[in-house]
């Protein structure tokens, strides 16, 4: 059955079978352990060894790298997660400890940990006498604390909404000529001149490329792009990732 011809069913099926960034599977498993590996960073040395240990000190630089970090990527506040750790060494293995395994079973840590995390960090004695020392500057009260929940949402738009294609985005613009021109060049080496020639990027091919666009709109003289593709050796070989 033939689907119907519209721009927006077009721009979901490119989604669903390349993704924004068209990225291959171990590049997809790079940048997971990359992030991932950032995140328990920022909790091993930000939050816990730095913020609630007071056991190392860190220059503010990378100090509010962490803190974004893991508003970015996990919507942590930092009060919170120190204070909740901290309560959990003061009343350690007790019906205090917020997330003993002894006091409330290992099974209900195991499957309710984010929960039992949450809960307490929405006690507001618990933050007032242990979450003392962590940063109050106006980052933290004005974005960081005030809207965890808009660090992800940012990470989710840069992940899956921000990079979208031109013509993607051209189908939505009615009456605006777009001419992508680009690519990743993945699993091709070469010299930077020789890429931006194959690849269809280089200085000669952007000229015919907008002489092209303008002759299309009725700008120029239609036989301008097949003048300059005499005048620059340019020949049609396709696609380059056809070739």
């Amino acid at each position: 059955m033939l689907l119907p011809d519209w721009p927006f069913l077009h721009a979901t099926l490119d989604w669903l079978s390349q993704g924004l960034w068209g990225l291959t599977w171990w590049q997809i498993v790079l940048y997971t352990l990359v992030t991932t590996h950032i995140t328990i960073a920022s909790v091993t040395i930000f939050l816990h060894r730095h913020q609630a240990h007071r056991a190392m000190d860190l220059h503010p630089i990378p100090s509010h790298f962490f803190r974004f970090w893991l508003w970015l990527s996990t919507a942590m506040v930092t009060k919170e997660w120190v204070a909740v750790h901290r309560k959990h060494h003061a009343k350690c293995e007790t019906m205090d400890d917020p997330h003993s395994p002894q006091a409330h079973g290992l099974k209900t840590v195991f499957w309710k940990g984010a929960e039992l995390y949450r809960a307490e960090a929405d006690r507001q004695e618990t933050l007032a006498k242990f979450g003392h020392g962590t940063p109050a500057d106006w980052l933290e009260r004005h974005v960081y604390s005030r809207y965890p929940i808009l660090g992800v949402s940012l990470m989710l738009v840069l992940n899956v909404a921000w990079p979208i294609v031109p013509e993607q985005v051209a189908r939505w613009l009615p009456g605006r000529n777009f001419t992508p021109l680009g690519t990743d060049g993945m699993g091709r080496s070469d010299t930077r001149e020789a890429l931006r020639r194959f690849f269809e990027v280089d200085a000669e091919h952007i000229v015919l490329a907008a002489l092209s666009a303008l002759a299309d709109e009725g700008t120029v003289q239609s036989t301008l792009p097949g003048q300059a593709r005499q005048r620059y050796g340019l020949q049609d070989e396709g696609e380059p990732w056809l070739r």
